[in-house]
């Protein structure tokens, strides 16, 4: 089960997920015309891998220099999420679990061996931070620590590295 957008990545690995399955047909999406839930959650599986195997091709672009990588999604996207029988995202919805899913996005921090090795404090100040929640909105102040920029407006209270870093209240 595999569309346009993705032979390329077929070509070079092979890590498809292939699912014919006899469900609720669903609207059009993506690439596969009127598909089963199954088809669409293989679909968005097979999005997923292609999105990883890009990143993945970036990182080893970097990997020999002193470099940061810093990756957000830019929406999150229910499929068949929490038993509920639908997919894609819902402006306005009411529904917390589906709004929930739409707004935390992934989000990694990828930093080369050599600027491990260059900026030791830095780079424990990024371990330290993996489980802290982050608004993406101060992606911006991440982006001046990670860098050693600092200027009179610079709320370091934003910085998901700072060691002042204070959440958002978040608000659904």
């Amino acid at each position: 089960f595999l569309h346009h957008p993705f032979k390329i990545f077929q070509e070079e690995i092979n890590m498809f997920i292939d699912i014919h399955a006899h469900a609720y047909r669903f609207k059009p999406v993506f690439g596969c015309g009127f598909c089963t839930a199954e088809e669409l959650i293989a679909e968005y599986d097979n999005a997923t891998l292609y999105n990883d195997f890009v990143m993945g091709k970036i990182v080893n672009e970097y990997i020999d220099q002193n470099a940061v990588i810093v990756y957000v999604s830019d929406h999150g996207e229910s499929v068949f999420d929490n038993g509920i029988r639908s997919y894609g995202r819902a402006p306005g919805s009411r529904d917390i679990h589906r709004v929930k899913n739409e707004l935390h996005v992934p989000m990694w921090i990828w930093v080369s061996d050599k600027f491990i090795n260059s900026d030791k404090k830095r780079y424990e100040k990024i371990l330290n931070s993996s489980s802290r929640p982050f608004c993406t909105a101060d992606i911006p102040y991440l982006l001046y620590d990670l860098i050693g920029l600092d200027f009179n407006f610079n709320d370091k209270t934003k910085s998901l590295i700072s060691d002042t870093f204070v959440p958002h209240e978040i608000v659904y």
